[in-house]
């Protein structure tokens, strides 16, 4: 990965979509690769966001023993440590139950259908990415249904790069 993969540069609104409006929503992040994660709490701060990165599910969990509210769980499917992404949402919105989620992988599609990691309904957005990307998946992703919502299959069509 590099970091103009992570370009903040919208010049080309015709290709890359309309401008996402800023956002001011708290999330968190959970990505093991520290370069990747560092490039991804930069372009979400930058779009407004406030973010709390985590390498790994138990240090994402431990993050959610306190007080501390997040809107999104943004992860990457696969994490180390015995506990995937998919897991971690799950747990997660248990308690949460107004936690949206959106999923990153490098993986392709078919790869994690496959594997089985994620469940119909569930949004993924496949790595490398650019801002655009990540800011509208994002606010797709804040604006729909909440996790615990999806996993109970009551989800809008599937929201993933692959269909659209």
């Amino acid at each position: 990965w590099s970091s103009d993969v992570f370009s903040s540069d919208l010049k080309s609104s015709a290709v890359e979509g309309p401008r996402t409006e800023p956002g001011s929503e708290r999330i968190l992040l959970v990505e093991d690769e520290p370069h990747v994660r560092d490039l991804v709490v930069m372009q979400l701060g930058a779009l407004g966001y406030a973010v709390d990165a985590q390498p790994d599910a138990r240090a994402a969990l431990a993050a959610c023993d306190g007080d501390q509210q997040y809107d999104m769980l943004l992860t990457d499917v696969i994490l180390p440590g015995g506990m995937n992404g998919r897991q971690l949402a799950d747990r997660l919105a248990s308690q949460r139950p107004a936690l949206r989620v959106l999923f990153t992988s490098g993986y392709s599609q078919q790869a994690i259908e496959i594997q089985g990691v994620l469940m119909p309904g569930a949004t993924l957005l496949h790595k490398p990415f650019r801002k655009p990307e990540l800011a509208r998946k994002v606010r797709d992703v804040l604006s729909g249904p909440p996790y615990a919502d999806i996993a109970r299959g009551h989800w809008p069509e599937v929201a993933n790069d692959a269909a659209e």
